[in-house]
C-alpha cells in the first residue's frame, strides 16, 4: 500500500469519525423527533377505516369427451385463467353497477387468480363495506355462471337432442317390427289354409284312387262275362248281352279316365299348395331374420343412448365452491408496519437533518 492509498484511508477514517461526533452530539434532535413521528403514525393508524378481505372461490363448468381410447377426458369450458382475466380488466363492472343501482367508482375492484395446479379461480375484494363487497362478488359469480352455463347448456341440448333422435329411430323400428310381426301371422294363417286345402286334397286323391280301383275291379268283371259270353256262342240275344257289356266296358272305361284326370288335377294342386306353403315358410324366415336385425339394431342405438346419458351425468355446470366469506380479522391497517415505516422514514430524514443543521453551524463559525 503506497502512502497516498493510507493518507486516503485516514482521511475517510477521521470523516466516519466525524459524522458519528455529529450524531451522538445531536442524538435527541434525531431520536425525539422519529419518536414523535412514530408516535404520531400510530395514532393516525388508530383512526385509520378497516380493510377487510372478502373471497370467494368459483369452479368453472365442465363435461367430459371420449377419446379414441375410449377413456374419458374432462373439458373445461372456459380457461380458469381467460375468466381470471376478464375480472381483473373489470369487464363486469358497469352491469354490476347497474344491478346494484350504484355509481361505476363506488364499485370496490374484485382481484382473480387462477389458483395453482387447479381449475379454480379465485376472486377477492379489500374493501371496508363488507355487504357491498360481499354483494359484488356474488353479482360477478353470477355473470360468469350465466356465461359459462350457456356454453353448458349447448353441450347438453346437443346430448338431449341425439338421445331423443335415437328413441324416435328406435320407435320407428319397434312399428317396422310391429308390422312385421302382424304379416308373420298373416302368414301363418295362410299357411294353416294351405295345408288345409292339402288335407282336402289327399283325401280328394285317396278318394280318387279307391274309386279308380273299384271302376278297374268292375271293368275286369264285365270283360270277364264278355269272355264267357263269347265261348258259350250263344245265339240272339246272346249279341245284344256281348254290345251291352261292351258299352258298360266303354263307359266304365271314360269315368275311369275321368277319375285319372281329376286325380292328375290333384296332384297338381298338391304341388301348387307344397310351393306355395313353402314360399310362405321363407317368407315367414325371412321375416324373422329381418325382426333379430331390427331387434339388433334397436340394442345398438340403446347402448348409443347409455353412452349419452352417460356423458350428459359428467357435465357440470359453474359452481361457487367457497361463498363470498369475509376475512377474521383486518387486513389493513397494518399499524406496526405503518409505525416501524413512520420511525424509520423519520430517522433518515432528522439524521439528514441533524447532519445538515451541524455542517450549517460550523459553516457559520468559519465565515464568523
Amino acid at each position: 500500500m503506497t502512502e497516498s492509498d493510507r493518507a486516503l484511508d485516514q482521511e475517510q477514517g477521521f470523516e466516519l469519525m466525524a459524522y458519528l461526533d455529529i450524531l451522538l452530539k445531536r442524538k435527541w434532535l434525531i431520536l425525539l423527533p422519529t419518536l414523535v413521528c412514530m408516535l404520531a403514525a400510530a395514532v393516525y393508524s388508530l383512526f385509520l377505516p378497516k380493510i377487510w378481505e372478502i373471497t370467494a372461490i368459483l369452479e368453472p363448468g365442465r363435461f367430459s369427451v371420449q377419446t379414441e381410447t375410449g377413456e374419458f377426458k374432462e373439458v373445461i369450458v372456459s380457461d380458469p385463467k381467460q375468466i381470471a382475466g376478464q375480472i381483473n380488466q373489470e369487464a363486469y363492472t358497469h352491469i354490476i353497477a347497474a344491478e346494484l343501482n350504484s355509481d361505476v367508482w363506488n364499485i370496490p375492484k374484485v382481484r382473480a387468480e387462477n389458483l395453482k395446479d387447479t381449475k379454480l379461480v379465485k376472486m377477492t375484494i379489500r374493501n371496508k363495506d363488507i355487504p357491498t363487497s360481499l354483494a359484488v362478488l356474488n353479482q360477478v359469480f353470477s355473470l360468469i355462471k350465466a356465461d359459462l352455463d350457456r356454453k353448458v347448456d349447448v353441450e347438453i341440448k346437443s346430448l338431449e337432442s341425439g338421445i331423443l333422435s335415437n328413441e324416435n329411430i328406435i320407435n320407428e323400428i319397434n312399428l317396422d317390427i310391429q308390422t312385421r310381426g302382424y304379416e308373420k301371422d298373416n302368414l301363418k294363417e295362410e299357411i294353416v289354409i294351405l295345408k288345409n286345402k292339402m288335407a282336402i286334397s289327399e283325401l280328394r286323391v285317396k278318394n280318387l284312387i279307391e274309386e279308380m280301383g273299384a271302376v278297374k275291379k268292375r271293368i275286369e268283371a264285365i270283360d270277364e262275362q264278355e269272355k264267357r259270353a263269347l265261348i258259350e256262342k250263344r245265339e240272339g240275344t246272346d249279341a245284344i248281352s256281348l254290345l251291352l257289356y261292351s258299352n258298360e266296358i266303354q263307359q266304365n272305361l271314360r269315368y275311369y279316365n275321368a277319375l285319372e284326370t281329376n286325380l292328375s288335377g290333384e296332384k297338381v294342386n298338391q304341388e301348387e299348395l307344397k310351393k306355395t306353403i313353402g314360399e310362405k315358410t321363407n317368407e315367414i324366415k325371412k321375416t324373422d331374420t329381418l325382426i333379430e336385425i331390427d331387434k339388433t339394431k334397436i340394442e345398438e342405438i340403446k347402448n348409443k343412448n347409455a353412452f349419452l346419458n352417460q356423458k350428459r351425468g359428467r357435465i357440470d355446470y359453474t359452481l361457487l365452491k367457497k361463498e363470498p366469506q369475509p376475512s377474521n380479522y383486518p387486513v389493513a391497517p397494518r399499524k406496526a408496519v405503518i409505525t416501524v415505516l413512520a420511525g424509520f422514514m423519520s430517522f433518515i430524514f432528522f439524521t439528514f437533518l441533524a447532519v445538515f443543521s451541524e455542517f450549517f453551524s460550523r459553516y457559520k463559525k468559519q465565515r464568523g
